[in-house]
């Protein structure tokens, strides 16, 4: 190879790898460091520096020069960017290590609240980016937090469904021997409650179907009373419809009867006064002073019977008025 050739040629290498170190620059950039994109293309320039042959004294330093340069940049941003990622996970840690802390404080006055803050600590170690010490830490803080939450929570709630089932078990007799308005106004005092007694879904569950059952015989027998109660009320209806009709039906027959014994009386005082007529005819063409005697005597005994009869129709006359008055009343 002559001298103008060699030149060339390690011009052309020096370009080369020059290219090569300018791409590997764009990746460590102070505001942009990209290490999974840099140190594999370090590869990369190394076999560049094995490849291409000849170089020159001076460009050869140049190069590894500037490619050294580069690569201590890098460890440099390296260092910051772990250093930095270190602050920020532990910056984070406390935050959550605080939240967990503050959860605990809570477990046995409020489990909800407790609950709440482990939900945010647990956003917190799924959002930040923690080291895998910061993030073990953090998590096994959690999780035994979490486990003396479930514990207090299944505890309370076993406390919760005892308390409750002895309210039902002071209603139960009610309901079904008791006074089963009292027992509905127990249950649903009950059911208001529930709220503010969490517990397992499986003694959830239980209460709910136990304080129906109670709820339906209580229930039930309401109907049953309110059914008898009808039942009693539309008998006695009926009783009284009956004995009504057959009051009208007596008055009725009363009232046709006394009408028909004024009218029977009516006529006899007629008949009596005919006769009284008849006697003082008598009286007036006899000549047997007995014979008048005792047919005065005759008369006055008519006029008294008419009398008593009148009486007996003024009688009769109040009475029919009293009955109808009660039949139109």
């Amino acid at each position: 190879m002559n001298p103008e050739e060699y030149k060339e040629v390690t011009s052309q290498n020096y370009r080369t790898i020059k290219s090569h170190i300018r791409n590997l620059a764009e990746f460590c950039d102070w505001f942009s460091f990209q290490p999974k994109k840099f140190w594999p293309y370090t590869k990369v320039v190394n076999k560049a520096f094995s490849n291409f042959k000849p170089l020159t004294t001076e460009d050869r330093k140049e190069l590894w020069d500037d490619f050294q340069e580069l690569c201590r940049k890098a460890k440099e941003l390296g260092e910051k960017e772990r250093e930095d990622y270190t602050n920020k996970s532990k910056a984070a840690k406390e935050d959550i290590l605080y939240y967990i802390k503050e959860a605990k404080s809570y477990a046995k006055l409020n489990n909800a609240k407790a609950q709440e803050l482990l939900g945010k600590a647990m956003s917190l170690i799924k959002s930040s980016k923690l080291t895998k010490e910061d993030n073990d830490t953090c998590f096994e803080r959690w999780k035994s937090v979490k486990d003396d939450l479930s514990w207090e929570r299944k505890q309370k709630g076993e406390s919760n469904y005892r308390h409750i089932k002895s309210l039902i078990s002071d209603m139960s007799n009610k309901a079904f021997y008791g006074d089963a308005k009292e027992a509905l106004t127990d249950i649903k005092n009950i059911q208001s409650q529930l709220r503010n007694y969490p517990m397992e879904d499986v003694y959830w569950k239980e209460v709910k179907e136990s304080l129906a059952n109670y709820w339906n015989k209580a229930k039930s027998r309401l109907d049953e009373d309110y059914r008898k109660k009808q039942q009693d009320w539309e008998s006695n209806q009926r009783e009284y419809r009956e004995k009504q009709a057959n009051w009208r039906n007596n008055q009725e027959k009363y009232l046709d009867k006394f009408q028909r014994m004024v009218s029977d009386n009516e006529n006899y005082i007629e008949k009596l006064r005919d006769q009284i007529n008849d006697l003082e005819s008598d009286i007036s063409n006899a000549w047997n002073d007995d014979f008048k005697n005792r047919a005065r005597g005759w008369v006055s005994e008519k006029e008294a019977k008419i009398s008593e009869v009148q009486t007996n129709i003024s009688e009769l006359e109040y009475k029919i008025k009293d009955i109808r008055n009660s039949l139109n009343g």
